[in-house]
C-alpha cells in the first residue's frame, strides 16, 4: 500500500511554486545551535543562509520552502497565522527557528555555526519510527505496545469546507497516538487534499492515503500526536 508523507505539517521543496526576487539584504544574525526567535516577512520572500549544506527541512505549519545548497528560501502562506516553528538539518547540526510573521519587509537571516556537531543519530532513527507506524495502521496491524479502540461518532470540524473527517479507530502508546480518519469529498467535483491542512499543535506526522478524492468519495487520513504529559 503506498501513500505519501508530511511530516510536522507540510513543506514543499521543489516543483509547482511560484518564487518572487531575493529579499533586500538587511540582515539578523543567529549564532549557535540554540532555538532562536526570528522576525521574518508576511508578505515577501525570506532567506535563510546557514553554514553548511541543508539535507532536510520540517516545519510545525504550512510553508513554501525552497532549498538550494545551504541556504532556504521561505514564503509564509497567507493562511499561516502566529509562529511557526523551523527545523533545519544540514550536514553539521541542527539549527531551530521560532519564525515569527509580520507585514515587514524581509531580511537575509544568517545563521553562523557554533559548536558544530554531526546531526543526531536519533533524527533518522525518529523518521524510520513515524513511518513503521503508519505503515502498520494503514496495514490493518495494531503497532506493538499500542492500544488499538474504535470510535463512536468520531465527526470532527474539517479545517476546510469542501471536506467530511471522521474519526475511526485510535491507537494509543507510551509517546504517540495514532489517529485514523475517514476523509470525505462531499462536493461534486474531485478534490485535492494536503496534508499540511490537518496538521494541529502536537502533530509529529500526517499521511493521507489518496490525496485526490472523486465526488462523494473517501480515502484514509492518519495523524500521529504527541502523548500529552
Amino acid at each position: 500500500m503506498k501513500f505519501s508523507m508530511k511530516f510536522a505539517a507540510a513543506v514543499l521543496l521543489s516543483g509547482g511554486l511560484i518564487w518572487f526576487p531575493r529579499p533586500a539584504q538587511a540582515l539578523q544574525t543567529v549564532t549557535g545551535n540554540d532555538a532562536a526567535v526570528v522576525k521574518v516577512s508576511s508578505r515577501d520572500l525570506n532567506r535563510i543562509a546557514l553554514p553548511s549544506k541543508i539535507l532536510k527541512v520540517y516545519t510545525s505549519k504550512p510553508l513554501d520552502v525552497k532549498v538550494e545548497g545551504s541556504e532556504a528560501y521561505v514564503k509564509v502562506l497567507p493562511t499561516v497565522d502566529g509562529p511557526v516553528e523551523l527545523y533545519l538539518l544540514t550536514e553539521g547540526a541542527t539549527y531551530t527557528l521560532m519564525l515569527v510573521p509580520a507585514p515587514v519587509p524581509a531580511e537575509t537571516i544568517l545563521i553562523k555555526a557554533g559548536q558544530e556537531s554531526a546531526p543526531p543519530p536519533e533524527s533518522e532513527n525518529y523518521i524510520r519510527e513515524m513511518k513503521s507506524l503508519l505503515r502498520a495502521v494503514a496495514g490493518g496491524r495494531t503497532p506493538s505496545g499500542y492500544d488499538a479502540a474504535l470510535i463512536d461518532q468520531g465527526a470532527e470540524e474539517c479545517p476546510v469546507k469542501e471536506c467530511s473527517l471522521v474519526a475511526m479507530r485510535r491507537y494509543t502508546g507510551p509517546r504517540f497516538i495514532i489517529h485514523e480518519y475517514r476523509l470525505a469529498n462531499p462536493m461534486k467535483e474531485p478534490r485535492t487534499y494536503d496534508e499540511g491542512l490537518f496538521s494541529r499543535p502536537g502533530t509529529r506526522a500526517v499521511a493521507i492515503e489518496r490525496h485526490e478524492v472523486e465526488p462523494g468519495g473517501a480515502t484514509r487520513l492518519f495523524r500521529i500526536e504527541e502523548v500529552a504529559p
